[in-house]
């Protein structure tokens, strides 16, 4: 399934990878395995880390690269948790005269490139560990750790997949190569007193719609005011999540270029194809989307269509 992607690396002398926007556990654990799967694997290619990173992960696996055009003009670009060139983080991959893909978001744009497009797997860490499995590639312990990390955030702790053997098979495999789930949990669990002032404002600020989407929107005064980033208050996304009266959940966050993200979850009724006319993607039951303005009458418009969505569903 891998062999045009492997083929590609091998090609290459350099390696710049990319992922989408808003970097969760999974995209930024899927750069880091990768990078350590090829540096390990072939020690005299150069790989380089197209993205911002996720901060609160880096006293694992340190992090990102910073990376010049030059150096990105001579190297495959390799998207990795993304497919769709709009939703990529770093633009510069125009730069590079190749690309490739690993991904399992659903996607209706056409890649240019190899590209390996699983919406069955849980993750793109268990793509990439399937991907070494697949071409026989060593994975050391730090690398296992990698995918562990990225395979239990994206699934909430094991909580979504489309295929449980697929998902524990691997998680077993990964921890008899080196995985450590207790040092992975001890960062993914830890709070800080400020994570009880940000849930009560949370839960004392959500609105609700006529057929059932809960929600809530921020502005990014607020979000400072709070002491957080508009990344670290999107985490929180399933604080108003799962709630048996509200089906759809969303988050309406203004970005500090006054931009407005928009993340939306599910239980049943698939967010994916509106987030998709939103110019956003993601999973079936959890999108996202980044518009050009925080608009109150947008997030009323989304949220509309959102309860529209919830009623023919109930029907």
């Amino acid at each position: 399934m891998f062999e045009q992607v492997l083929s590609s690396i091998l090609s290459a002398d350099s390696i710049a990878i990319f992922t989408h926007r808003n970097p969760d556990g999974d995209s930024y654990a899927s750069i880091k395995a990768m990078k350590e799967l090829i540096e390990t694997n072939y020690p005299a290619k150069k790989v380089y880390l197209c993205s911002s990173g996720v901060s609160y992960l880096e006293c694992l696996f340190g992090p990102c690269d910073k990376v010049s055009d030059d150096e990105i003009s001579k190297s495959l670009a390799l998207f990795l948790d993304c497919r769709e060139t709009g939703r990529i983080e770093d633009q510069r991959y125009k730069l590079a005269p190749k690309r490739a893909n690993i991904d399992h978001h659903p996607s209706d744009e056409e890649f240019i490139g190899p590209s390996v497009n699983d919406i069955n797997a849980c993750s793109t860490c268990e793509l990439i560990y399937d991907f070494a499995r697949e071409s026989g590639l060593v994975i050391n312990e730090r690398c296992a750790n990698m995918l562990y990390l990225g395979i239990t955030t994206d699934t909430n702790r094991c909580n979504y997949a489309s295929d449980f053997e697929r998902l524990f098979n691997c998680l077993s495999d990964l921890v008899r190569l080196g995985a450590d789930p207790d040092s992975i949990y001890r960062v993914l669990n830890v709070r800080s007193i400020d994570d009880i002032s940000i849930r009560e404002y949370i839960y004392s600020h959500y609105n609700t719609s006529k057929n059932g989407v809960i929600y809530i929107a921020i502005d990014n005064k607020t979000i400072h005011e709070l002491g957080y980033t508009t990344n670290g208050i999107a985490g929180y996304i399933n604080t108003i999540g799962n709630l048996i009266e509200y089906p759809i959940w969303i988050f309406f966050l203004e970005n500090d270029d006054g931009s407005m993200r928009c993340e939306f979850r599910s239980r049943e009724i698939p967010v994916h194809p509106y987030a998709i006319t939103l110019g956003g993607g993601g999973h079936m039951l959890a999108s996202g989307a980044t518009l050009k303005k925080f608009d109150y009458n947008k997030i009323n418009e989304i949220v509309q269509s959102y309860d529209s969505e919830i009623l023919k569903f109930k029907e």
